[in-house]
């Protein structure tokens, strides 16, 4: 089970990373305005399944550091779902700075947080 929910993470991290890409992309490449709203929303989405995904798998492997991780969810849904609706309102230009602010946001909460978890999801495969 332990090595199932790793490999489902790593997958949900790839189909992050792939949004992250068609967005970035859209961006580099000054798609319109409806364009990159349709790629933030699909990478928003994306980020939300993950989100939800992950804390049931950290629920059933006993995770000490669900709540924790669970909040920590919490917190940069609402920074990225506060993003979306600003660029929307057209707060926000869409150039570089906010392709940047989405992957790094991306990157920093998988490599930090998610990985803590497949750590964890390892040791415990280990017989």
């Amino acid at each position: 089970m332990k090595a199932n929910a790793a490999l489902q993470i790593y997958r949900e991290h790839k189909e992050i990373m792939e949004s992250l890409d068609r967005f970035r992309g859209a961006v580099e490449r000054s798609k319109s305005e409806r364009e990159l709203k349709s790629k933030l929303a699909g990478f928003v989405a994306s980020v939300e399944k993950h989100f939800a995904s992950e804390e049931g798998l950290m629920r059933a492997a006993g995770y000490q550091g669900a709540g924790a991780h669970a909040a920590e969810h919490r917190r940069l849904f609402g920074q990225i779902r506060s993003v979306k609706e600003d660029f929307a309102a057209g707060a926000i230009n869409p150039g570089g700075a906010l392709a940047l602010f989405v992957e790094v946001w991306t990157t920093h909460h998988i490599e930090r947080q998610d990985n803590r978890f497949i750590e964890y999801l390892d040791a415990q495969a280990r017989p």
